[in-house]
């Protein structure tokens, strides 16, 4: 559990576009309300289509390295495109040891209110974690029923097989699911983390 330290080292993240100004503001007025440093603000570019988002990973990526101990948005919808993303983010900042903040919700790991907000999302990232799982199963057992053959060799993880079918249907490329998986560390073939645009395409040509 993510606890409160003196002097905290906060990075802010806010999506380019006409409220940026505002949101940096909201944000180094609620650091210097809580005696935190901000370190700086990452700022993600225009173009949110695109499925990778360099400057949350740059915030991450720092986080974790322990750069700084919470991560401060002013709207919750800047940093996590649905709510299960949301409660995916909120499972990685527990595991990691940093803390979450989105001002316009109320969330903040390091208060009671604020983690029972959090608890919400992350209920609802189990229950999609659930449904791919569900949603694997039926596949590869449809795959069988249709004398697929399916190998003796080792398979990802039916969670992990199931995001990837997601993110086909959504009509992502192989580079973007590989970005995906990496990004939120799903499981590879061999236990590993580490994905790579052929390994997704096997995985789909085996399953999918």
């Amino acid at each position: 559990m993510w606890r409160v330290r003196r002097r905290q080292r906060a990075i802010g993240y806010v999506r380019a576009g006409a409220d940026a100004e505002e949101e940096r503001a909201t944000i180094a007025a609620a650091c210097t309300r809580r005696g935190w440093q901000l370190v700086r603000v990452e700022e993600e570019g225009a173009g949110g289509r695109k499925p990778t988002h360099p400057g949350r990973t740059r915030a991450l990526t720092a986080l974790r390295a322990g750069e700084a101990q919470a991560l401060v948005v002013a709207r919750l919808d800047r940093l996590a495109g649905s709510a299960a993303e949301a409660g995916e983010l909120v499972e990685r900042a527990k595991r990691e040891g940093w803390n979450l903040v989105a001002l316009d919700l109320g969330l903040d790991l390091a208060t009671p209110a604020g983690r029972r907000i959090a608890q919400a999302f992350t209920t609802v990232a189990g229950w999609e974690r659930r449904l791919r799982s569900e949603r694997a199963r039926a596949a590869l057992a449809r795959s069988r029923a249709q004398g697929v053959s399916l190998g003796t060799r080792r398979r990802a993880p039916a969670e992990t097989v199931a995001q990837i079918g997601k993110l086909r249907a959504q009509g992502k490329s192989l580079q973007a699911i590989a970005d995906e998986l990496n990004r939120f560390r799903y499981p590879t073939v061999r236990g590993g983390t580490k994905w790579w645009p052929s390994s997704v395409a096997s995985v789909l040509k085996r399953v999918y």
